[in-house]
């Protein structure tokens, strides 16, 4: 469904391309994600995280198909982050941190509703992202004394290299949709993105492929930029 919805916008794009007109643009801003943790099997416990702050920067093409229609392919990198709540045990308490990096390319579709030399949009559509690497902090606290243990991972499958290296998966796939307000040549938007891809990396042992689906990871969560249009309107 996904790679035929990427089919049917790209498509569109190489119909109207020879008559739209295609502005660049920058865009910066934060998004607001959090592990999403769905187990099948009843006697495992879920991981339960909070959203935490992270970071988008990067580039964009508006290419403008007429008064109310647009299509919006993005070039982004992305630092996703999350969180697990503070546990407190007999005066033990920890908390995991996870960091993961992206290069993301969302293909949005957009509606626009001219107001003026404003406008209001709303958008929806696939994106695309290849992971860069991923960072697990666990911070540890007794009797005031932290200690922190970090683990890096990779993208790849699980024991394509050795033991002692651990794996993200190297492929995420989710849909945008949200709202934008545009005014001359600066555009903010808000956007709610649903991950639909495992964070867990695949085994290269078809076995423990076939328990990666009992339990899946997916990121969701908002993202809040802001974006400034080089050329016309």
């Amino acid at each position: 469904m996904l790679k035929n919805l990427f089919t049917f916008i790209i498509s569109c794009s190489l119909h109207y391309i020879s008559i739209a007109q295609i502005n660049t643009g920058v865009r910066l801003g934060s998004n607001f994600m959090q592990i999403k943790n769905e187990n099948s099997n009843a006697s495992v416990i879920e991981l339960n995280t909070e959203a935490a702050v992270g970071l988008q920067a990067g580039f964009l093409l508006d290419i403008k198909l007429n008064d109310y229609l647009r299509i919006r392919p993005e070039i982004v990198y992305n630092l996703y982050r999350s969180k697990t709540p503070t546990l407190d045990f007999f005066g033990v308490s920890t908390i995991g941190k996870f960091s993961y990096h992206y290069i993301s390319i969302p293909l949005n579709m957009v509606g626009t509703i001219p107001l003026g030399s404003s406008s209001l949009q709303l958008f929806f559509g696939p994106q695309l992202s290849a992971a860069l690497g991923a960072t697990t902090t666990v911070e540890t606290t007794i009797l005031g004394n932290t200690t922190v243990d970090k683990q890096q991972s990779i993208p790849g499958k699980e024991d394509d290299i050795s033991d002692d290296d651990t794996y993200v998966n190297p492929i995420m796939t989710g849909m945008n949709i949200g709202a934008a307000y545009q005014y001359k040549r600066v555009l903010i938007n808000l956007s709610y993105f649903h991950g639909l891809s495992n964070l867990t990396a695949f085994y290269t042992d078809d076995t423990l492929n076939d328990s990666r689906k009992n339990s899946s990871f997916t990121f969701n969560g908002v993202n809040l930029g802001i974006a400034y249009l080089f050329g016309g309107k």
